[in-house]
């Protein structure tokens, strides 16, 4: 008789799972997923309107839009308040030698909850009835109205800014997380 070995063959052994491989996966597959409703999220709220620009984002320009559009943007009868009136451009130490316009605004909270303020969510029409975008002036202009919260009877001013030269006719503050309510103010 042979005397048997303490271990065991070599080659014996079962297959080691990978549970590192499935891991990865899972939270790859995740990603995907989560970029996906990120899109469709996206898409949805940003109007869909599938036109290509020529520009950079903070350079977009937008027609106005005449009729129903115009119904959604209050004239003042809210608690918010919004007062526009032209104002100089005066650079910052961010200024990169553009042409700019600026408007200065005063919005005031006149209801019981509070109201955020940020300067993206403002934009300046022209007199011939464009609107521009004021993510391309931000931070270019000195004054510029601060990102705050105000609360009831509280007010802020400061200067919006929109990249180009042009006479502003009026300006919009967009109120509520997805801008559901408009309010428009002529610049005086």
């Amino acid at each position: 008789m042979q005397p048997q070995s303490p271990y065991p063959q070599p080659g014996g052994q079962p297959k080691k799972k990978s549970p590192l491989l499935w891991g990865c996966l899972g939270c790859s597959g995740l990603l995907v997923l989560f970029l996906i409703i990120g899109g469709i999220g996206a898409a949805l709220t940003s109007g869909g309107g599938g036109e290509a620009t020529g520009g950079s984002a903070s350079e977009s320009v937008e027609p106005a839009a005449d009729g129903a559009a115009d119904d959604a943007v209050e004239e003042q009868e809210g608690p918010v308040t919004l007062e526009a009136q032209a104002a100089e451009f005066v650079p910052s130490v961010l200024a990169d030698g553009s042409d700019y316009t600026s408007v200065q605004v005063t919005v005031t909270n006149n209801g019981e909850e509070s109201v955020e303020v940020n300067p993206l969510l403002f934009s300046i029409t022209d007199d011939s009835g464009t609107k521009h975008s004021t993510a391309g002036g931000l931070g270019m202009a000195e004054g510029q109205i601060d990102t705050l919260t105000l609360d009831a009877g509280e007010n802020a001013t400061g200067v919006v800014t929109a990249k180009g030269s042009f006479v502003p006719a009026s300006v919009e503050f967009a109120e509520g997380l997805f801008g559901d309510n408009t309010i428009k103010a002529s610049v005086q």
